[in-house]
């Protein structure tokens, strides 16, 4: 199998590295320290050969979004209609990880064609990766059909789903036949995890205690509009889903999480999560919702993906909560595991962790492009450990990263884990189950009482080192005999909230 280095990594300094993917031979280079734009000026990343042998693929409209492992996405410009290349500072000394997806610019929106990821050493003296074209993945189907993007593309057919009309979740889509998991996130993105076994002291985030409390006994359910009267027929201040006539179109609403007063907020510790003799949250979360508008269960419960997985679609052994205080959305996630929890991998999806989705407009968009359409990759982290998005906690891990099409902008994100200090598990007592304390800025994602918004929470699960062996979703339907994997590149996937 013949190889070339695509990806070569090279020293600028003490503390900063070029990082450029190179598509043919090149020496190491000896350029002054400092001089990034001379380091990398003859380094590139080819466009990859089955994208530029299809007819159906326009060069000129391909670019490569690039994403470290350290959060950072690297600016590439294009050399030609072939080759583009990047320059990124990162420290040395670590273990980085670069992915590289692919993309088609169309007038509906980006669509993800192939996407490549790597995990690489970064010595004092820069690091090489070489690959070759078949360690490429095409294996993405943004629309669930059955068939790739680009192979769509090629056929003349429509890649892209298309949103629903009206509120709810999408229609169960068809797996692929011809993949085992679709659309995974990237496989093999380097991310430097922590141990998540440990004693140390909580570092808690605790809630503003000034804030102006609000009457909980308040308990006016607002309507889709939002104005809390009952009217439903539209008026000049309108609801988003209205039309010119003034007629509403009803948005369903998955689950309506209620208001308490600020001075009533969850401590944001990762501790005191506790459940009474119902399986029903108590403590500092008693207020939060824990089923959905028909009554259910919030159960992190569908299988998507199985390379191991413990039990089939339906176990009650993941689930979450939710309360708000007109500030802050308050989100607790509760996962049984069996014992086994991984930091082993450098990507923070290979191991235990949860992602979040977030659409503050409920635009229900196919592809991402919103600024406040989001995708977070929560990883599990030693108890007490804060995590914060680009200040290192405690093991030196930069908080929750963005997935690889997450678009959104500017969202104000605390969260806090605690491995194994939860209520005690449902299948071994004596092994207490994770929990997940997230408290979210409304303002910071555009999102009011009153007005639906996307969301979603997953779970991966590893219990053995090395890849993550199943992913749950709450509002994603189930595997049938293939994995799925959908909401990371289509947003209209999340379900439906709205704030009391």
């Amino acid at each position: 199998m013949n190889r070339q280095p695509a990806f070569l990594v090279r020293p600028l300094s003490a503390v900063a590295l070029a990082v450029s993917l190179a598509a043919c031979q090149a020496e190491p280079s000896s350029a002054p320290q400092g001089r990034a734009a001379d380091a990398g000026a003859d380094m590139g990343m080819a466009v990859p050969k089955r994208l530029l042998q299809s007819r159906a693929v326009d060069r000129m409209r391909l670019r490569p979004d690039v994403i470290l492992s350290t959060g950072q996405r690297v600016s590439m410009r294009r050399i030609d209609d072939t080759t583009w290349s990047g320059t990124v500072r990162v420290d040395p000394g670590i273990q980085l990880g670069v992915e590289v997806v692919w993309v088609s610019e169309q007038p509906r929106g980006d669509l993800p064609l192939a996407r490549l990821s790597r995990s690489v050493p970064i010595g004092p003296d820069g690091a090489a990766l070489e690959v070759s074209e078949a360690q490429y993945d095409y294996a993405i189907d943004s629309d669930g059909d059955g068939v790739l993007n680009l192979d769509e593309l090629e056929a003349g057919s429509d890649p892209f789903p298309e949103p629903p009309a009206t509120g709810g979740g999408p229609d169960v889509p068809t797996p692929d036949p011809d993949a085992s998991n679709p659309n995974a996130p990237p496989p093999d993105t380097g991310l430097p995890m922590p141990p998540t076994t440990g004693t140390q002291d909580p570092d808690p985030i605790d809630p503003t205690p000034d804030r102006p409390a609000i009457d909980p006994s308040d308990t006016t359910t607002p309507t889709p509009d939002g104005d809390g009267t009952g009217d439903e027929t539209g008026d000049e201040t309108g609801d988003e889903t209205g039309d010119e006539s003034g007629d509403v179109t009803p948005v369903d609403v998955d689950v309506f999480v209620p208001r308490i007063a600020a001075t009533r907020s969850p401590r944001i510790d990762g501790r005191r999560v506790t459940l009474d003799a119902d399986g029903l949250l108590t403590g500092e979360w008693t207020g939060a919702v824990q089923v959905d508008s028909g009554g259910r269960p919030l159960g992190i419960d569908a299988l998507m993906i199985d390379r191991g997985a413990e039990a089939p679609s339906g176990t009650p052994w993941r689930s979450w909560g939710a309360v708000h205080d007109g500030e802050y959305l308050y989100v607790v996630v509760i996962v049984e595991d069996n014992g086994q929890r991984q930091g082993d991998s450098p990507l923070f999806w290979q191991d235990d962790g949860i992602e979040l989705f977030l659409d503050g407009d409920h635009g229900r968009q196919s592809t991402y492009g919103d600024d406040d359409d989001y995708h977070l990759i929560v990883p599990l982290l030693e108890p007490g450990t804060a995590g914060e998005k680009k200040r290192p906690n405690a093991n030196d891990v930069a908080g929750w990263l963005e997935g690889p099409f997450s678009s959104g902008q500017g969202i104000e994100l605390d969260f806090v884990t605690g491995p194994g200090v939860g209520p005690d598990g449902l299948r071994r007592p004596r092994f207490e189950r994770d929990v997940y304390e997230l408290r979210i800025a409304l303002d910071s994602i555009g999102v009011e009482p009153g007005q639906p918004f996307g969301f979603e929470l997953q779970v991966n699960d590893d219990d053995d080192g090395g890849p993550r062996d199943s992913k749950w979703g709450w509002a994603h339907p189930p595997r049938a005999d293939t994995d799925v994997d959908f909401t990371f590149v289509n947003p209209s996937f999340m379900g439906t909230l709205m704030l009391d």
